[in-house]
C-alpha cells in the first residue's frame, strides 16, 4: 500500500466516522465495524488492479471508470471468478460508492456532486439495488424451502397420537399374553422419545434423535420415524 493509499484511507475514515461532516449530507457517522468492511471491498478492488497489471500504483482516483469497475471488476472478477453472491457483490459497489462520494466531497469542498459525478454514482447505486433485490428474492426463496422441506408441528403431534394408539394395542395385547413384552417396551420406547420433542423447542431436537439412535439401532430408528411421521 502506497502513502497515497494510506492517506486516502484515513480521509474515508474521518469523513464517515466523525459525528459532524456537513459534507456527509443527512447520513449517521458510520461504527468501526461498518468503515473497516469497506476499506477492505476497496483493497478488493485496488489489489486486482495492480495484480492484473493495470496499475502500478491504483488509488481511489481508479473507482472513477465506473465501466472497469463493473464490467471487468464485478462481471468478469467477483461474479464470473469468484462467484460472489447478489449481497456481496451489493456491498462491494457500495464500497464504490463510499469512494466516489468521500472523493466528491473532497474535490467541490461542499459535498455537492457535480452532474459527471452524479452520473457514476446513480449508475452505481442502480446496481447495487438490483444486486440487493436479487439477494432479498434468493433469501426468501431459500426460507421457503427450508419451510416445505421441514416437519410441521401438526405432524409431530400426530405422530405422537399415532404412537400412543400403537402401544396401547400392545399393552392390552401383552396383558393378554397375545404380544411378548419385549415389542411393547420397544414402543413405549418410542412413544417417549417422540412426546419428548413435545416439550422441547424445536433446536434442541438434537437430543430426541440421540435418543432414538441409542434405543434403537440406526435402521431401526429411521424406520420408526418413517412409519410414524408420514
Amino acid at each position: 500500500m502506497t502513502p497515497l493509499n494510506h492517506n486516502e484511507f484515513h480521509g474515508l475514515r474521518t469523513f464517515f466516522s466523525v459525528p459532524y461532516e456537513p459534507r456527509r449530507g443527512n447520513n449517521r457517522p458510520r461504527n468501526e465495524q461498518t468503515i473497516a468492511k469497506s476499506r477492505e471491498r476497496i483493497c478488493g478492488f485496488l489489489g486486482w488492479l495492480k495484480q492484473s497489471g493495470r496499475f502500478a500504483k491504483p488509488s481511489f482516483v481508479n473507482f472513477e471508470d465506473v465501466h472497469l469497475f463493473l464490467d471487468k471488476y464485478v462481471e468478469g472478477y467477483l461474479r464470473a471468478i469468484r462467484g460472489l453472491s447478489h449481497g456481496s457483490i451489493g456491498n462491494h459497489v457500495t464500497a464504490a460508492i463510499d469512494v466516489l462520494k468521500y472523493r466528491t466531497a473532497q474535490s467541490s469542498g461542499t459535498g455537492r456532486l457535480n452532474p459527471k459525478a452524479n452520473l457514476k454514482i446513480a449508475r452505481l447505486m442502480r446496481t447495487r439495488n438490483q444486486e440487493q433485490t436479487l439477494a432479498e428474492r434468493e433469501r426468501n426463496e431459500t426460507r421457503q424451502d427450508s419451510a416445505s422441506s421441514g416437519i410441521v408441528w401438526e405432524q409431530v403431534l400426530e405422530a405422537v397420537r399415532r404412537q400412543r394408539l400403537v402401544m396401547s394395542k400392545l399393552w392390552e395385547l401383552s396383558n393378554e399374553g397375545r404380544e411378548p413384552s419385549y415389542k411393547l417396551a420397544v414402543e413405549v420406547q418410542h412413544y417417549v422419545a417422540v412426546a419428548f420433542y413435545t416439550c422441547m423447542p424445536p433446536g434442541r431436537s438434537k437430543e430426541v434423535r440421540l435418543l432414538l439412535g441409542r434405543i434403537l439401532s440406526e435402521n431401526e430408528s429411521q424406520e420408526s420415524l418413517q412409519n410414524h411421521i408420514t
